[in-house]
């Protein structure tokens, strides 16, 4: 898309395109992984940046889900190391793999903007959608009621967001519709 819309010298293809091949040009690996702006327009765009990355959404509806996250992820981990014995063997090695394979899959979007082109972009992380769903509810099948409660009170809290961002943000958003503006 990049390629195709650029105005020539914004290309990826032009070599003298600021943020093209980095590595190529002797930037070391730290210009990306401490790189601030990358790991918040990659989580933004993961989740709620639209049209060509010109659509935000509100700072709330990028904090409450970040919050609710790490409740989930705390639950299960925490739930994890509470009842280490009780939990099957299989399940465990999922649960503390998840995150590893989390990280393995941002280190790969790293370096492709490293190597290739400076894209910091969410629709690379897709891949993490499995190992996430076992850090946000893998113990859920353990936990006590309320518990679950709890967490299923969050995931409808975050569906509801995500309607919202649909209809409020998307689908009212004529530069997402291409009606003008």
């Amino acid at each position: 898309m990049r390629e195709i819309r650029a105005l020539p010298d914004y290309k990826p293809s032009q070599p003298a395109s600021t943020g093209y091949r980095l590595r190529a040009k002797g930037f070391p690996f730290r210009r990306i992984w401490a790189n601030q702006r990358w790991y918040r327009l990659t989580a933004q765009s993961s989740y709620g940046r639209f049209g060509y990355e010109n659509v935000k959404l509100s700072r709330w509806a990028y904090q409450l889900p970040s919050i609710l996250f790490l409740i989930l992820a705390s639950s299960t981990f925490g739930f994890l190391i509470y009842r280490w014995r009780k939990i099957p063997g299989l399940d465990r090695f999922m649960l503390m793999v998840a995150p590893v394979c989390v990280l393995l899959i941002i280190l790969g979007s790293m370096i492709h903007s490293w190597t290739f082109d400076f894209q910091p972009q969410g629709r690379y992380l897709s891949t993490a959608l499995i190992p996430l769903a076992l850090i946000f509810g893998g113990t859920a099948v353990f936990e006590p009621h309320l518990l679950r409660i709890a967490r299923l009170f969050a995931w409808f809290i975050l569906y509801g967001l995500c309607l919202y961002v649909l209809w409020f943000i998307v689908l009212q958003d004529s530069r997402l519709l291409n009606l003008g503006g």
